[in-house]
């Protein structure tokens, strides 16, 4: 197998032909153009911006501590609602 064709297959085999295909087709279907083509395409192809991801990140690690002081919380009234009974 050539070259050639095993870069066609391994198109079709990642499906990167058919999301550029779509991406490019959303492209030509919407009124705006994006303001950076590089990265519009990229997000169709399935690459994340890292930057978006670490703010998820943090913001997630807020919502646990959160989330595990408001446990802690109900545990310590839980056990004050079995002492008293």
């Amino acid at each position: 197998m050539n070259k050639k064709e095993e870069f066609k297959k391994y198109l079709k085999e990642t499906t990167i032909l058919n999301k550029l295909t779509k991406g490019l087709i959303e492209l030509y279907e919407t009124n705006k153009s994006p303001k950076d083509i590089n990265q519009f395409i990229m997000e169709k192809l399935g690459h994340t911006n890292t930057d978006d991801l670490e703010k998820e990140n943090e913001d997630l690690k807020k919502e646990i501590s959160e989330l595990q002081k408001e446990v802690k919380k109900l545990r310590t009234k839980l056990k004050d609602v079995q002492n008293k009974k």
